[in-house]
C-alpha cells in the first residue's frame, strides 16, 4: 500500500510523547509498504524552509508550517492549523502522490482536521487514531473553553464523522463524542538506545551524591493532570527513604508551584528539573534510580511507565485511565494517586525492598509481550487494507 502518516509532531520537532509513538509505526509500516509522512513545524527560523522532505530508503517526511501562537504558549504550540503556504504545501503532497489509505493521529490538532478534509475531497479513505482528548481547554477560562467546544461540534466532529475506521491507544481514550464504534490498538514499547558518553556525564550530573538505591523520577509535561504535586506530598510521609526526586520534562506552569510545595515541605533542595530528555538520555538515566512513578491524574496510556518496565525499575502508577489498562496485570504497583496515606505506604514498600518475587518478574514480561510495535503495527496494517479496499 501507499500509506500517507498524518501526526502533528514527528521527532526532532516534538510537544508531548507521541513523537516516538509516530516513529516506531512509521518504521514498521515501511517494512512492506510505501510510506510518506505529513507533520508540522513551529519553528519560526524555518520559516522559509516549510515544507522538507527527507529521504530515508523508501519514506518522505514533510514537515509544513503552523500559524504563528501568540506569546508561544506551550499548549498551543502543535495544534495551531497551518500558515496559507504551509496549507498549499500539504495540497501539493496529496495531489502528487497516489495513496491508497492514510492514517491520522491525534484528537484536537487542526492540521490533522485540515488534511482529513483534503483527504476527504479527494476521496481517499483514512483510519482515525485518538490518543486521548485535550486536557488544556479546562483550564483556559470561559473563553478557551467555548472556543474548544465549537471546535468539537463543528469541526473534530466531522473528522471522525468521515473516517473509515476510528481506533484508539486505550479504552480511556476511546470515549469520543458521538457514536462512532472506536477499536482499541494499544501503543507499543520500544528497547531505549544506548546512551553516549555525553548522556552518561548527565545523567551523573543529575544525580550527584545521591544513593541510586534512594533517587525516585517521574517524566512527562510539566502540568497539573500528570500529578507530580501528588507524588510530592506522598513522598513527604517517608521523608527518610529517598535522597532526590528528578522530574524530567518541559514546564507547563506547574514548575513553581512545585518548587514551592517542596519548600513548604523542606524538600526544595531534594528536587530536581532537567527539562526534556532525549531518549538517549533517558537511557543513561534509567539505570541509576531506583523508582519511576507515573502519578497522573489522567492518562490515555502513559508510554513512560512501558519504558520503564522495560529497563528493569519499579514503576509506580495511578491506578486510573490507561494506566490501569497497561499495568492490568501489576497490582501492587498500581495506586490511587489521590491517597496520599497508602501512596507512601507503597512508596515505603519498594524503597525498602531489595529483591522482587519470580512470579512478578514473570507478569512483568508477561506484559511487555502485550505491548510489542510489531504486533501492534499488524493490527494497524489489517485496518488500515480494509480501510483501502473501501474506496471508491
Amino acid at each position: 500500500m501507499n500509506i500517507l502518516l498524518v501526526v502533528p509532531e514527528y521527532p526532532p520537532e516534538v510537544v508531548g510523547g507521541g513523537g516516538v509513538v509516530y516513529e516506531n509505526l512509521f518504521q514498521q509500516y515501511m517494512l512492506a509498504h510505501q510510506v510518506t509522512i505529513v507533520s508540522a513545524t513551529w519553528n519560526r527560523r524555518r520559516w522559509a524552509d516549510e515544507s522538507v522532505g527527507v529521504p530515508v530508503q523508501r519514506d518522505r517526511i514533510y514537515r509544513h508550517m503552523l500559524m504563528h501562537n501568540p506569546g508561544d504558549q506551550a499548549y498551543l504550540r502543535s495544534v495551531l492549523p497551518l500558515t496559507i503556504p504551509g496549507t498549499i504545501k500539504r495540497i501539493r503532497v496529496l495531489n502528487e502522490n497516489h495513496f491508497d489509505v492514510a492514517h491520522l493521529h491525534g484528537y484536537g490538532y487542526l492540521s490533522v482536521d485540515e488534511t482529513a478534509w483534503m483527504l476527504h475531497q479527494r476521496k481517499i479513505p483514512y483510519v482515525f487514531t485518538c490518543h486521548g482528548l485535550p486536557v488544556s481547554p479546562q483550564g483556559m477560562g470561559r473563553i478557551g473553553l467555548s472556543s474548544y467546544m465549537m471546535y468539537q461540534n463543528h469541526v473534530a466532529s466531522r473528522t471522525v464523522a468521515r473516517a473509515s475506521k476510528i481506533t484508539a491507544i486505550s479504552h480511556a481514550a476511546s470515549k469520543l463524542p458521538g457514536n462512532r464504534e472506536v477499536d482499541v490498538i494499544y501503543n507499543g514499547a520500544a528497547p531505549l538506545p544506548s546512551p553516549r558518553q555525553e548522556d552518561l556525564n548527565w545523567a551523573d550530573d543529575i544525580i550527584g551524591s545521591a544513593s541510586p538505591e534512594k533517587v525516585v523520577l517521574a517524566a512527562g509535561r510539566i502540568v497539573r493532570s500528570k500529578g507530580f504535586d501528588l507524588l510530592l506530598s506522598a513522598l513527604g510521609l517517608v521523608p527518610g527513604l529517598w535522597d532526590k526526586l528528578i522530574i524530567l520534562g518541559d514546564d507547563g506552569g506547574e514548575r513553581l508551584p512545585l518548587l514551592q510545595q517542596a519548600a513548604s515541605l523542606g524538600f526544595e533542595r531534594r528536587i530536581s528539573f532537567p527539562g526534556r530528555a532525549t531518549r538517549s538520555q533517558l537511557s543513561a538515566l534509567l539505570p541509576k534510580v531506583k523508582i519511576l512513578v507515573v502519578p497522573s491524574r489522567t492518562e490515555p496510556f502513559g508510554l513512560i511507565a512501558l519504558e520503564g518496565l522495560m529497563s528493569g525499575l519499579t514503576t509506580i502508577v495511578s491506578d486510573l485511565d490507561g494506566l490501569k489498562e497497561v499495568f492490568n496485570d501489576l497490582p501492587e504497583w498500581r495506586v490511587n494517586p489521590f491517597d496520599t496515606g497508602t501512596f507512601a505506604s507503597i512508596l515505603r514498600r519498594e524503597l525498602l525492598l531489595s529483591q522482587r518475587e519470580p512470579a512478578l518478574e514473570h507478569r512483568i514480561q508477561l506484559t511487555l509481550r502485550r505491548f510489542s510495535w510489531a504486533q501492534i503495527a499488524d493490527q494497524y496494517i489489517n485496518v488500515l487494507e480494509a480501510a483501502a479496499e473501501s474506496r471508491p
